[in-house]
């Protein structure tokens, strides 16, 4: 008899509706460490967005914007994956997963195997020259404060991350679209549904009735009614659950 519980519900879901793409904002990162941007203790809580977090910001002080980088970079250096990026790499290196699109800068993703992964808003594991535009991986860059400045025009480097005011890189958001315009079934992992214009793609696929598994602990009344089953569960405990169906 087909059991009915949510997680074997989605594993169905998953496995009959093919192909199946991630779709994932920063709670899959939360056991990692990586505190969330918009929680009342995250990330904009201690850098507000318009000061340190825009584009405009950059370019009138980027010094300024380097205390929200420079902290981000000493975060990043110290996590690892966790089971929720652990359990999405098995779920493609068995064939029922083609791809994570992701909101996250943090690399956690490739680190844990995921081979295809498109990332919306860029990433903190590079960085570039604005003027010149010698590019870096971030190890190279010296550990801040400073600001690191570009050892060729002294410039100060900026990550390869999308601020508030930036475009949305053009390569990723069409790789995006093809992907969710393909996909059978979209599991959205660790994402509110509330940062335009990337979760429009989530949004958008269930406005066309392609299957939704939305894992979140607390989801917001718009990413239910996207959901077509709510894992109502911490990314880490939820996407491992669900790979255990799978190797039963």
């Amino acid at each position: 008899m087909m059991r009915t519980d949510p997680f074997h519900r989605a594993a169905n879901i998953l496995r009959e509706n093919q192909p199946a793409v991630a779709f994932t904002g920063a709670g899959v990162s939360a056991a990692s460490g990586i505190p969330t941007f918009r929680a009342a203790d995250g990330v904009w809580a201690r850098f507000p967005v318009e000061e340190y977090g825009t584009a405009d910001a950059f370019t009138r002080d980027p010094e300024r914007c380097w205390k929200l980088f420079g902290e981000l970079s000493r975060q990043l250096g110290d996590i690892r994956p966790n089971r929720a990026h652990q359990g999405l790499a098995r779920l493609e290196e068995i064939g029922l997963l083609d791809a994570v699109i992701t909101q996250n800068i943090d690399n956690l993703h490739q680190r844990a195997g995921s081979r295809r992964v498109i990332e919306l808003h860029g990433t903190a594991a590079t960085a570039h020259c604005p003027r010149c535009k010698r590019r870096f991986r971030s190890e190279e860059l010296p550990t801040w404060p400073p600001a690191p400045r570009c050892p060729e025009c002294r410039a100060v480097v900026r990550p390869d991350v999308v601020l508030f005011g930036d475009p949305m890189p053009v390569d990723a958001m069409e790789q995006a679209h093809r992907l969710i315009d393909a996909a059978g079934t979209v599991l959205a992992v660790g994402t509110s549904l509330q940062v335009l214009p990337a979760s429009w793609l989530v949004l958008e696929a269930a406005r066309r009735r392609v299957p939704v598994i939305l894992v979140d602990p607390s989801p917001s009344p718009d990413a239910r009614r996207a959901a077509t089953v709510v894992l109502q569960a911490p990314a880490e405990e939820a996407i491992p659950a669900l790979v255990e169906i799978f190797a039963a």
